[in-house]
């Protein structure tokens, strides 16, 4: 049975066409702060498009001396309800000041939703000296350990699928994903990172095949943990 194609679609993905922007101007490289609003004036270099999409226009992006990050999904094997052995994953709340203070004067109706914690797997920052395959392990040990207190060894870290994107219109951040299976009996001390916000967490154990109708139940979920347990459920089942 030949596939449903539209005139012009194509019947299946395939590099997308280069797209090459010249930057005209550029401002907010030099800004102070955690983040920073970068302004480019460009233009669409490709004599094949029509003109009217060959004019200069003015996009901002956000950008941060450290850009890409980890997320590391860590899980135990347990005991499930019914007797069986079933793997168990551990989600860490986090206070997300963008998320508490989203304005309920902005939003109406549905949008408005709950100001709340999130449920969180563990993810943090990668260094500059930590962009290589086995730094992006250790910095996925390094935010396991402090947000979970758990150590595993950056080389039992199993790696769950390809980078990605979580606001590609907005930041140029990566995101890698990893999952560590842990062991409850050998649980450490939490450091944290020593911001105020660290403090004020809890930590949850969840069965896996559950664990996104359990996020479900609140307004809205973390879309890198979402992921994750995605990722982890098609690795170990």
């Amino acid at each position: 049975m030949t596939s449903p194609v539209r005139p012009g679609f194509r019947d299946r993905l395939h590099a997308p066409r280069a797209v090459l922007l010249r930057v005209l101007s550029e401002e907010g490289r030099e800004g102070k702060g955690f983040l920073r609003r970068i302004s480019r004036r460009l233009v669409i270099e490709d004599p094949e498009l029509p003109e009217a999409a060959r004019v200069p226009f003015v996009y901002d992006e956000v950008d941060r001396a450290r850009l890409d990050a980890v997320v590391v999904v860590p899980y135990f094997l347990a005991l499930g309800p019914d007797g069986l052995e079933v793997p168990f994953v551990i989600f860490r709340s986090a206070a997300r000041p963008p998320v508490l203070l989203r304005s309920r004067e902005r939003f109406r109706g549905i949008l408005a939703g709950q100001s709340e914690p999130l449920w969180e797997v563990p993810a943090g920052l990668v260094e500059a000296d930590e962009e290589t395959e086995e730094g992006l392990r250790r910095a996925a040990a390094r935010e396991l350990l402090e947000e979970t207190g758990f150590e595993v060894a950056p080389e039992e870290l199993v790696a769950l699928g390809a980078p990605g994107y979580p606001c590609p219109g907005v930041i140029a951040e990566k995101q890698y994903f990893f999952a560590a299976r842990v062991y409850p009996e050998k649980q450490g001390e939490i450091v944290c990172d020593g911001s105020p916000l660290e403090a004020a967490f809890e930590l949850a154990q969840v069965p896996l095949e559950s664990a996104l109708d359990e996020l479900a139940r609140f307004s809205a979920i973390d879309l890198k943990t979402e992921v994750a347990l995605h990722r982890l459920k098609q690795r170990i089942g």
